[in-house]
């Protein structure tokens, strides 16, 4: 009976120990993954500010909405949407006022604007002032 529990303690501190790593593997691989998301919404944030400082015609303006739609699509997902709830609404928001405007409804303050407003949030992805004013220029 002696050597049966001393079988079941060693099992099950092996099964403890194991657990315990890959608790540990997964909480790693869960960060990396987060880390991956996290960058691939930041180069759509880049692609966003390229596509905003060329000559806006229509070619680069559907460049602008895939890159808006990409981001607002990444944004539910990162970590920064812990930080600033309304990221990925105010991304969405955009995504849908560009989609049903033409290029040339853009005037140039409102480029630059959106191309500022884009560099505050590669700068601090969470900074609630830039998803502020980008729900103001979507409504």
């Amino acid at each position: 009976m002696k050597k049966i529990s001393t079988y079941l303690i060693i099992i099950l501190s092996l099964s403890v120990i194991i657990l315990g790593f890959k608790h540990y593997e997964s909480q790693s691989q869960k960060k990396d993954l987060q880390n991956s998301i996290d960058h691939a919404f930041k180069s759509q944030i880049y692609n966003v500010i390229g596509d905003l400082s060329v000559k806006l015609d229509d070619y680069t303006y559907k460049f602008v909405i895939s890159s808006v739609s990409n981001a607002a699509t990444l944004a539910e997902l990162t970590s920064y949407e812990e930080m600033n709830d309304d990221l990925d609404i105010s991304l969405q928001d955009l995504f849908v006022k560009l989609r049903e405007g033409k290029p040339e409804d853009l005037t140039t303050s409102r480029i630059d604007e959106l191309r500022e407003i884009f560099h505050i949030m590669i700068q601090n992805t969470a900074n609630p002032d830039a998803t502020d004013r980008l729900m103001q220029i979507a409504n």
